[in-house]
């Protein structure tokens, strides 16, 4: 039965992975810190408004530890993926 799976996703490619190309999967993952500041910023410090009215204080708090419990959470998961995956 495991000799019909599909194969790796890593063993149909045409090549080897070199750096470069880790480094272009990686790239979106340098958005997330700007992403979580900017909120911050644009709300506390710069004073931006919403529909003409102030942001509520509590709004950002919500947002940032929301956000950090996705990213837990996706990364909890890969890990235990990861973890319990046999590749054959």
């Amino acid at each position: 039965m495991l000799h019909q799976a599909l194969p790796s996703t890593l063993k149909t490619l045409p090549r080897p992975l070199g750096l470069s190309d880790y480094r272009l999967q990686s790239a979106p993952s340098y958005k997330q810190p700007p992403s979580l500041v900017i909120p911050g910023l644009a709300t506390h410090f710069w004073g931006w408004q919403k529909a003409g009215m102030p942001i509520a204080s509590y709004g950002y708090p919500c947002y940032l530890v929301g956000s950090l419990l996705v990213i837990t959470g996706v990364a909890a998961c890969d890990h235990i993926i990861e973890g319990v995956t046999t590749e054959y």
